[in-house]
């Protein structure tokens, strides 16, 4: 069983390769490093299929906030696409995982990394009583073993017991290829970076070119847009 058709296949990888490229080019001047960016495709069921990062997509020494580059953190991504294509060859979402993790680069004297964020955003492939169909949850130490395995550094492990995973916060689709232009916005983009024009770029592209489209028979959007309401009582099903 084919893991895709070779021609989407090439669409979904000349559209991240170019993502990748624009976001580095966001990053020049940062003293921060975008690497581990390959994507997999991988077999599924029939006439669905997957594509995911091919290990952690790490960005290193990161400001943590755009206006002070003297702490910095290190930020992992890892993400998973469910997708299928109709007859028109339109490459549709059927459902989505992106997990981010935010690490401390200043090592603590028990000799461990600390976690300060782990976020964990999904579509769901079916409607779900009191489930928004895209959400984010808060998971810190959602990637340690991982990170673990493909870095050096060990990491702290965090106190469930002080954050609710179970509060999902609904969003706008947020797959592995629409997460880099918000996380670059967080931590490098202002009007003092000179860095304005080449976000409005990768803005751009990121719109235009991101290729999983929500189906319209499954969006929950179409009327909201139609209507001028978007509440978030929209993105769930009753």
């Amino acid at each position: 069983m084919d893991s895709a058709p070779n021609k989407i296949r090439s669409v979904i990888r000349n559209a991240w390769n170019k993502l990748i490229q624009q976001s580095s080019l966001l990053l020049e001047g940062s003293a921060s490093n975008l690497s581990g960016t390959d994507i997999k495709f991988e077999v599924c069921d029939e006439g669905l299929f997957v594509v995911k990062t091919a290990s952690l997509i790490k960005i290193t020494r990161m400001p943590r906030q755009h206006n002070n580059n003297s702490k910095r953190i290190n930020v992992y991504i890892r993400g998973t696409i469910y997708f299928t294509v109709n007859d028109d060859n339109l490459i549709l979402l059927h459902k989505y995982a992106t997990e981010i993790a935010y690490i401390d680069t200043r090592i603590q004297s028990s000799g461990v990394y600390s976690n300060i964020e782990g976020l964990h955003y999904d579509m769901i492939s079916e409607p779900q009583l009191a489930h928004p169909h895209f959400h984010v949850q808060r998971k810190p130490g959602l990637l340690n073993e991982p990170i673990e395995n493909e870095t050096p550094h060990k990491l702290d492990n965090p106190d469930k017991t002080l954050h609710i995973s179970n509060i999902r916060i609904s969003t706008p689709q947020v797959d592995f290829f629409s997460i880099l232009p918000i996380i670059l916005a967080d931590h490098i983009v202002s009007e003092n970076n000179g860095n304005k024009e080449k976000f409005e770029e990768l803005l751009k592209y990121s719109v235009a070119n991101n290729p999983f489209k929500v189906d319209k028979a499954l969006s929950i959007f179409s009327t909201c847009l139609e209507e001028q309401n978007l509440n978030v009582a929209n993105w769930y099903t009753s």
